[in-house]
């Protein structure tokens, strides 16, 4: 009854009467209170300490919104991973940073692999996602780290390729391992537009490659992996927006659609309008995820794709002592922090 259907438009019946407004509060809090997970317990007995016990909802919520403001985890719930910084869609690519304006990094050490999956042992419910600033199926030892991972405590393991390569070790690494979910960095619904902000004539084989690794899914009768195409708008790409949206909801009932960066001005403005609120504030990204490049080092989030507000080295340093780094400790604490990037952000009030 919620979801969007393409064949039977309508208003969203959440803002309609007939579905219960809770208090502002509790709408803009944020906080699982369920003792599901190690974090889970830990925020549920900072609550009771606190005094929640004798709390109303809103005042449990303002306790969770004021809490988030302030109140750094010992492990991020997110951890991007760039494996390498190789690319085959290196040359031409608009909507992300490839190819030699990144660099060339990695591909990543093993070791750096181990030591993150060891970082994160004390909690289940990380998310794990191998993206960064190429294509992560050209690592070559791209299953193993899966496997690692798989065998680590993360709750999730993610992929976001752009389904270029033509690798039957690639794809048995997505689905024997599983990982959990498969973004395919789609862009468009036409061979003229992807090769537009792509750099190369590859669509149909994208495509096919796209729908063949649906077949499997549905020829295992696995859950897993979710594949799902992703669309990055943009000025180049708006006018396929839509269309992309209803192909896709109507073939598997999602797909995500994501704004475009210009990195902190270290790109060139593509976005359609901006979508950061008119009176900045701290970053919300820095307390819950966290990069690490292809070369071992830690960056204070996934805006940095030139390695300018780098922070130390896993491996070199424990993770935990990185994640509490004074680079860190300036940009949680003020709305424009004396960084490189920081000031020219748009991105800080994205979660």
């Amino acid at each position: 009854m919620l979801t969007y259907q393409p064949d039977h438009a309508g208003p969203d019946v959440t803002g309609k009467p007939c579905c219960y407004r809770p208090p502002a509060e509790v709408i803009e809090a944020r906080g699982r209170l369920l003792c599901d997970t190690q974090r889970g317990f830990e925020r549920v007995r900072d609550l009771l300490e606190a005094g929640g016990e004798a709390w109303d909802t809103a005042r449990i919520a303002r306790w969770l919104s004021e809490r988030e403001r302030g109140h750094v985890e010992t492990v991020p719930e997110e951890i991007e991973i760039e494996l390498t910084t190789e690319d085959p869609l290196s040359d031409g690519s608009l909507l992300r940073p490839r190819g030699a304006e990144v660099g060339a990094r990695g591909p990543v050490d093993m070791a750096v692999i181990r030591s993150m999956a060891a970082a994160i042992e004390p909690y289940d419910d990380v998310r794990v996602v191998l993206a960064g600033f190429g294509e992560p199926c050209c690592h070559p030892q791209f299953a193993e780290i899966c496997r690692i991972l798989r065998g680590s405590s993360a709750a999730a393991i993610a992929v976001r390729t752009s389904a270029v390569l033509d690798d039957p070790a690639i794809e048995a690494a997505l689905f024997d391992t599983p990982v959990d979910v498969v973004e395919v960095t789609l862009d468009a619904v036409t061979r003229e537009t992807y090769r537009r902000v792509h750099g190369a004539d590859r669509f149909d084989e994208v495509v096919a490659r796209l729908d063949r690794w649906l077949d499997q899914r549905t020829r295992r009768r696995s859950v897993l992996p979710l594949v799902i195409p992703s669309f990055i708008k943009a000025n180049e790409t708006l006018h396929e927006m839509e269309e992309f949206l209803d192909r896709w909801q109507r073939r598997l009932g999602m797909a995500l659609i994501t704004g475009y960066s210009h990195c902190a001005g270290q790109r060139e403005r593509r976005a359609v309008t901006s979508m950061a609120p008119p009176q900045r504030g701290i970053c919300r990204r820095v307390f819950r995820r966290a990069m690490v490049l292809a070369d071992g080092r830690l960056t204070t989030c996934d805006e940095d794709f030139a390695a300018r507000q780098v922070v130390g080295a896993v491996g070199e340093m424990p993770f935990s002592s990185l994640w509490q780094a004074p680079r860190f400790v300036e940009i949680r604490s003020h709305p424009r922090p004396d960084q490189p990037l920081c000031p020219a952000c748009d991105e800080w009030h994205r979660p």
